[in-house]
């Protein structure tokens, strides 16, 4: 009934099963027209519907694909159609999308990206490059630890090329410890050579409010015996201000167990040194830009 109110008598409305429908509407229309009756649409489900004296509420999501620019045969348009609908459940649902063809091949190359990043850390194809720091007076007094992936061609792609997806699926935990593992061994035999260098480790925000934060770093610095003392842990301000409170506990802790602290990409963020008195930080990187 709700569909017949608001489609036109030409148009033919299908139920594809469960709570999925769809409506062809025939003949040429703008962009324009079909956003206003797919607007009404959404609007008039709003409306609670009486059931027995149950007051219903309903919201639906809508993606839109139009002929021929979108696909030349049902199952073309049907599945472009579909993938709208996904972006528009992404949105936040009881909206619409219109298919777009630049921005679905961007969908599809980023979900590439995921399977390519799941079998990176399956086969062991993420390395730890170091950067060397160097004090004034031209010793080197450290090294900072740099994420890097091997492709199958062997080139490396630096991390702003992947590092947000890392963020977005969650990947960011596991690759992180896993490649800690790996910095405190290889780390480890550079200290051999150079007696007073410090690691620097980057971590993520997704990284520090995990739960297990404070007891899975003192497990694997107790287990390769690594010298708290010779690491630094960097965080941006963005990671720290995610929960102020979290956050001054965890450096708090990590403070007391002689573990250092500095700020990442200082200047890009509030950039706030009296905001920084909450923190018990050791160091600044001031962003280059």
């Amino acid at each position: 009934e709700l569909f017949a109110r608001i489609f036109r008598k030409k148009d033919i409305i299908a139920r594809m099963g469960g709570d999925e429908f769809i409506v062809l509407l025939p003949g040429k229309m703008e962009e324009e027209n079909i956003i206003s009756l797919v607007s009404r649409f959404l609007s008039q489900l709003k409306y609670p519907i009486d059931i027995d004296g149950h007051q219903i509420r309903l919201t639906g999501s809508v993606g839109v694909a139009k002929y021929p620019r979108d696909g030349s045969t049902v199952n073309e348009l049907l599945s472009n159609a579909d993938a709208a609908l996904y972006r528009a459940k992404d949105k936040g649902r009881n909206t619409y999308a219109i298919y777009d063809s630049v921005i679905e091949h961007k969908a599809q190359a980023r979900l590439k990206l995921v399977n390519q990043l799941h079998e990176a850390q399956e086969q062991g194809r993420f390395e730890m490059f170091y950067q060397p720091r160097y004090d004034a007076q031209g010793h080197m007094v450290g090294a900072e630890a740099l994420m890097r992936w091997q492709q199958q061609d062997g080139d490396y792609l630096k991390p702003k090329t992947f590092i947000e997806l890392l963020e977005d699926t969650g990947l960011i935990v596991s690759v992180s410890w896993q490649l800690f593992r790996h910095a405190c061994e290889q780390f480890k035999s550079l200290m051999e050579r150079h007696k007073n260098i410090s690691l620097s480790f980057n971590v993520s925000a997704r990284l520090l409010e995990h739960p297990e934060f404070l007891s899975r770093l003192k497990y694997i610095l107790d287990e390769y015996k690594f010298p708290y003392d010779r690491l630094e842990l960097e965080l941006t301000e963005q990671t720290l201000i995610q929960d102020v409170t979290n956050s001054q506990f965890i450096l708090n802790q990590l403070t007391a167990w002689g573990i250092n602290v500095s700020i990442d990409d200082f200047g890009t963020g509030y950039s706030s040194l009296s905001y920084l008195k909450n923190f018990p930080v050791h160091a600044l990187k001031i962003d280059k830009s």
